[in-house]
């Protein structure tokens, strides 16, 4: 549904040139809610509005639905355009018109009648859950509400596609969860492909089946969303799945002590549920003390991970460890520097 190719954004300013985007590359299949999170400065808000041209790439393509939007006049472009919604952070209703003008301002110009009109804007009100608040305006209405309309707004012109900047950053926890809920029943009901920009992991693990990290303005990771977490290979993807499970500071308050061997076991699906580590521990002769765990919903899969301190015979130690990557656990070894007297979560190795 949404190809984009090499593309490129520069600005420039007092003889300096920035590079927002470098050569980003993705393919977004219809039917996706995929998600492109990043730190502040990645060039993930830059990326989606060249996507609808808001701003116009300086290299590469982007082609929707197999149409080039990068090579169209103003007025081809302004017809395509109608088939990408946009919601924004802000929510951007203007604040002198009801909802109803609100949510009818995209469709001036469509040909439909008065009543025809009506019918589509309450359509598109139950879709969203605000029949009510046919003739409210946006002061009288919640962040939550204001949002809803503003994806109501979005709808108007039936889109194929449907871009969320920051979608749901300026809600509550609550509303969060209720904006992301109604965005994956419009994707599976009005089969909408949704692209969705957030610097939250929370909002990705929620929402998205795939995801692509972005630093610096380029990709350094992209992939399934259940991959993403359960085998992050990028140090900034490792970040940000670390704020998920919320392990990012056992190590830091964990004195390791001599020839210990600290690692992070990661469960995927049924494997969640065995008792693998006490298996380990008589089989192999060895001690686990299990510093960190939790269990997270991953696209209906469960992900398990822990921190653990290995104490043993070394040689049985990395025995135990190949046996649980052979179990389809993978095992990420944070430190194992027998030199070292403290957790240095810098040292990532695999040991297989």
């Amino acid at each position: 549904m949404i190809l984009i190719q090499n593309v490129k954004k520069s600005y420039f300013s007092n003889n300096n040139t920035v590079d927002a985007l470098k050569n980003v590359t993705l393919k977004i299949d219809k039917g996706d809610i995929f998600g492109v999170i990043g730190y502040s400065g990645a060039g993930k808000s830059t990326l989606l509005r060249c996507i609808n041209l808001l701003e116009k790439p300086s290299g590469g393509k982007v082609i929707i639905n197999n149409q080039e939007l990068t090579s169209m006049d103003e007025k081809s472009l302004r017809r395509c355009r109608k088939k990408i919604g946009m919601i924004f952070q802000h929510f951007n209703l203007m604040s002198n018109r009801n909802v109803f003008k609100n949510i009818s301002y995209p469709l001036k110009g469509s040909g439909l009648n008065k009543n025809q009109l009506e019918e589509k804007v309450i359509n598109l009100l139950k879709i969203v859950g605000l029949e009510d608040k046919l003739k409210a305006y946006p002061s009288q209405l919640s962040g939550g509400e204001k949002q809803r309309v503003a994806i109501a707004r979005a709808l108007a012109n039936d889109p194929e596609v449907l871009l969320c900047d920051e979608a749901t950053s300026a809600l509550d926890p609550q509303n969060t969860k209720s904006i992301l809920s109604l965005l994956r029943d419009i994707n599976k009901k009005l089969n909408i492909t949704i692209m969705l920009i957030t610097h939250q992991m929370e909002v990705v693990k929620e929402i998205c089946n795939k995801v692509a990290i972005m630093e610096g303005g380029e990709v350094v990771e992209v992939g399934n969303t259940l991959n993403v977490f359960t085998s992050p290979k990028n140090s900034t993807t490792k970040e940000f799945v670390a704020s998920i499970f919320k392990y990012e500071n056992v190590l830091e308050s964990y004195n390791t002590l001599n020839n210990e061997i600290i690692a992070k076991i990661s469960y995927i699906g049924e494997t969640s549920g065995e008792a693998l580590i006490s298996k380990i521990s008589i089989d192999f002769n060895i001690y686990v003390n299990i510093l960190y765990g939790n269990i997270e919903n991953i696209q209906g899969v469960p992900v398990g991970n822990l921190i653990v301190a290995f104490n043993g015979d070394e040689r049985k130690i990395l025995e135990s460890i190949d046996y649980l990557n052979k179990n389809n656990v993978n095992v990420e070894v944070i430190n194992y520097d027998k030199s070292s007297n403290r957790s240095d979560s810098q040292c990532n190795r695999t040991v297989s």
